[in-house]
């Protein structure tokens, strides 16, 4: 009967779910930079950059260059001198 009477409105209820939804939207995306806040700052601690989805910030990131891995082996099979195999190394370093 109180619809009939049109002391309540459905408008009314329309604003209530909108500013539900809005706050749950603004929690999730509170959680979300949280989230990438804390990656950041642990990416910092440990001497790295970190920026989503740049190259270098995967787990293959943790893998030394293939060139470095060959040098590796070169040594470890005693092809070349450990000499040789330090001056190769601060060759293959990149320059910054």
């Amino acid at each position: 009967m109180w619809l009939q009477t049109g002391a309540y409105h459905l408008g009314a209820l329309a604003w209530l779910i909108a500013a539900i939804v809005i706050f749950i939207i603004a929690i999730i995306a509170l959680i979300v930079a949280g989230r990438a806040m804390a990656q950041a700052r642990a990416a910092r601690r440990a001497g790295g950059a970190y920026a989503p989805g740049a190259p270098g910030t995967g787990p293959e990131a943790a893998k030394p260059p293939e060139s470095f891995r060959m040098l590796d082996e070169r040594y470890a099979k005693g092809e070349i001198s450990r000499e040789e195999y330090m001056q190769r190394q601060t060759d293959l370093q990149p320059k910054s």
